[in-house]
């Protein structure tokens, strides 16, 4: 068994010449072929090639993407068929559906670049923000990708004695994030990556819900999909920066062997894009609704905050190695299938070092695999499309050994299924004896009978751990109420004034509410109403007085209080209008007034523009940022006096390109120190309270002889005398674990910060891009 491929080309985005033609010539057997290309291969062979690039007509165009297009362009685009998702559900997702119910595992990952389709393929529109998306629909949708319909047809042939459950969480850089967590819990991506008894990946610590019924499965995945990290690049307005990952499992009785289960797993791996890092920008778009309902956003070019685009640059870079080792693996494994060097299922040694490969190499070797790719029809992308055919060529030959799971039913659950069984022929019985006429309160009796057992059959198989999962929930949520914070999973609709906590990371935003039910609440640090986990907080801190429900009074206190970027002196009141900026201590907030449905349909602040309006106000009184600041606009305008002398000597256009990119690339420098000086200061506080004053923070500016300067983060243990340089995004993702660890030390006496997750070792056992080698073997 082979790992099956299917290629698919998206519609055109832009103008462009036609740079591909696909054919699927039999029921598995599909061919890709590069149109007017300068590469030497340009046939591919594949299961399948899909082509889906509606609205053609309206943009392929004549050579470098003007004019009109040549006649043999034309003729190979109207000699193409259209695939729309049900085609493609059709060709392969009974297959998968079929796979799945046998006991098998079942790997489906979608790879390619941002915005060219993968995700659309697999689960089809899934922006939280927009109608379409496949999760609001109970029914099935024209536009809904092969996950949603084979799921949506699995719940239709569920049975007594079946449970299906998920996970879901993404890999972003060097953590896994589960995103089923109400506490948004993120972990380094070593930590509790198992292998379980059959040989399958799994992350322990990572949250399984079973789902009872397929609108279960909806309402779980808009809840976690809705805290994916995501940005706006060039190539797609809400492009997932990390590796995305699905579990389905499917427990069901086995059909020959009594008290056995067939355990099916499904594994939608939804990667990053493979675009190189430094091609990556971070967008602007225009968000437009339509009098039917209908979104688009309009790409309006690079944001103005260039520090935006390096920190996605320095995520890319690492996501890149992620899958360069993936493509490497497949290279590998690829060159040794063709040498006979492997048998099915076998694998290579190495190619174990970043998450991607860590968590999937061996399972999709025992696993019946797809591999989606997704291209672009333009001849603009022909690099990119290039390299991701040569990646699923590499994948297509590589052999697996499909494995089947089982696992033993309980002697309570064989007991509840025979007597199920027993009453379903007792009602058979009832229907054909013609008693159903005048026996319709035996019919009542024993459908009522039925329905009991077959809760206590759903119970006993959710098992004790679903039973630990609602306690240890439950006990997290008191420990919260007793501190006056609701968590935002379990109360989404609050009766009265509240405050939102705001993360500019969509993982933290706004899963912490700070209900104002009283006619006056108290914040404080060990005392008070309400009282925050963060670090700067005082007894007293301030005061909120509700005169109304739509009256409020926010009064400040002992402690830093901000209104809208303005501190709030001790005992000034201030009236609270829906949407106001509030900050306690340190923790950013946003005001409302008790839920209504206007809060669906309108447009809330951004949490990266009140995030940056307390930022400044405290950089305004920092006396570190001030120098800082001083010493950057003394280099700019170095910079600028420079720029100015080589036009007036007449330098080349290269040389003052080149002058200008440095003075680019200086203010992106500066945006980014801006940023960090009190992200830096926040590391500090929270290291020395927990006992790590040996870590010191400082920035470092690093000038590489070919390239332009960079920021880094310079840490110094200095206990042990080592120093290690992170990319400003390192150090925010560890610092984001350390508070949620301090949060877990004042909410649970009894937690303890795992060893491999203490910060110490988070910082300081990471890997590194040292640069790139080719071999070449002598024999």
């Amino acid at each position: 068994v082979s790992i099956k491929v299917c290629v698919r080309c998206r519609p055109f985005v832009k103008a462009g010449q036609l740079g591909v033609r696909m054919a699927q010539l039999s029921e598995e057997e599909g061919e890709v072929e590069l149109l007017n290309s300068k590469y030497s291969t340009t046939r591919f062979p594949f299961t399948y090639s899909w082509w889906s690039a509606y609205g053609y007509k309206r943009h392929i165009a004549g050579p470098d993407g003007k004019g009109s297009p040549l006649p043999e362009d034309i003729a190979a685009a109207e000699s193409m068929t259209l695939i729309d998702q049900n085609a493609a559900y059709g060709s392969c997702g009974l297959k998968i559906m079929n796979d799945l119910l046998q006991g098998n595992a079942v790997v489906m990952f979608a790879y390619g670049l941002s915005g060219s389709g993968k995700t659309f393929t697999v689960f089809g529109p899934d922006a939280p923000d927009i109608p379409e998306a496949w999760f609001k629909h109970p029914e099935p949708h024209s536009l809904w990708g092969i996950l949603p319909n084979l799921m949506y047809e699995l719940f239709k042939k569920k049975q007594d004695g079946w449970k299906i459950s998920m996970k879901y969480f993404q890999n972003v850089v060097d953590t896994v994030r589960d995103l089923m967590s109400p506490m948004a819990k993120e972990m380094n991506y070593k930590s509790g990556m198992r292998k379980d008894k059959d040989g399958f990946m799994d992350i322990e610590w990572c949250e399984s819900e079973v789902l009872d019924t397929w609108d279960d499965l909806r309402n779980a995945f808009m809840r976690a999909n809705a805290r994916k990290a995501i940005a706006p690049t060039q190539f797609n307005h809400q492009s997932t920066r990390g590796h995305c990952i699905l579990t389905i499992t499917v427990e069901m009785p086995h059909p020959d062997i009594p008290g056995v289960k067939q355990v099916g797993r499904l594994y939608v791996c939804d990667l990053a894009g493979t675009e190189p890092a430094g091609d990556i920008v971070y967008a602007e778009y225009k968000k437009k609704v339509f009098d039917d309902g209908q979104i688009e956003h309009e790409y309006l070019g690079p944001h103005a905050d260039q520090s935006k685009t390096k920190q996605l640059q320095d995520q890319g870079k690492k996501i890149n190695l992620s899958l360069s080792e993936m493509a490497n693996f497949f290279l590998k494994m690829a060159k040794a299938v063709k040498e006979k060097k492997l048998k099915p299922g076998q694998s290579i040694p190495g190619c174990n070092t970043y998450f991607l490969c860590k968590f999937l190499k061996d399972t999709m070797l025992q696993a019946r695999t797809y591999l989606f790719c997704a291209v672009r029809p333009e001849v603009e992308f022909h690099k990119y499309t290039f390299a991701t055919l040569g990646f699923a060529q590499n994948a297509s030959v590589i052999k697996l050994q499909p494995k089947k799971a089982t696992s033993a039913q309980s002697k309570r659950e064989m007991q509840l299924m025979e007597e199920l069984e027993k009453m379903k022929q007792m009602l058979e019985d009832l229907k054909n004896s013609g008693a159903a006429g005048g026996g319709g309160d035996n019919m009542d009796e024993l459908n009522r009978m039925m329905a009991e057992k077959q809760a206590q059959l759903i119970a006993e198989m959710k098992g004790e751990a679903e039973e630990h999962k609602r306690a240890e929930m439950n006990k997290q949520k008191k420990q919260y109420d007793a501190r006056g914070i609701a968590l935002a999973t379990f109360e989404s609709e609050p009766a009265h004034p509240y405050f939102v906590n705001l993360d500019e990371d969509s993982f933290r935003d706004r899963r912490f509410l700070y209900v104002l039910s009283r006619e006056r609440t108290v914040f404080g640090k060990a005392s008070g109403d309400i009282m925050p986990l963060n670090m700067n907080m005082t007894d007293d801190h301030c005061v909120v007085e509700k005169a109304g429900p739509e009256e409020v009074y926010l009064i400040g206190g002992k402690g830093e209080t901000y209104h809208n970027g303005n501190l709030i002196q001790e005992g000034q009141k201030t009236r609270l209008e829906k949407y106001d900026r509030i900050v306690i201590g340190t923790d950013v907030m946003l005001f409302k007034f008790a839920y209504s449905e206007d809060d669906k349909i309108e447009d809330e602040p951004e949490a990266r523009d009140a995030i940056q309006e307390y930022h400044k106000a405290v950089q305004a009184k920092d006396s570190a940022y001030i120098e800082q600041a001083r010493k950057l606009e003394e280099d700019k305008r170095k910079l600028m006096e420079e720029l100015e002398r080589m036009k007036k000597e007449g330098h080349t256009k290269e040389q003052i390109e080149d002058k200008r990119q440095a003075m680019e690339a200086w203010k992106a420098i500066d945006e980014t120190m801006m940023e960090m000086v009190p992200v830096l200061s926040r590391m500090n506080d929270m290291c020395n309270k927990v006992g790590r004053s040996m870590l010191n923070f400082k920035l470092s500016l690093q000038q590489p002889k070919s390239d332009h300067p960079f920021v880094k983060i310079q840490i110094t243990n200095t206990e042990t005398n080592t120093m290690v340089y992170l990319d400003p995004f390192e150090v925010q993702s560890n610092m984001n674990i350390l508070a949620d660890q301090i949060l877990a030390l004042k909410t649970n006496e009894n937690y303890t910060v795992p060893e491999d997750q203490e910060i110490v070792n988070l910082l300081f056992d990471t890997s590194y891009q040292v640069g790139s080698c080719t071999n070449f073997l002598l024999h």
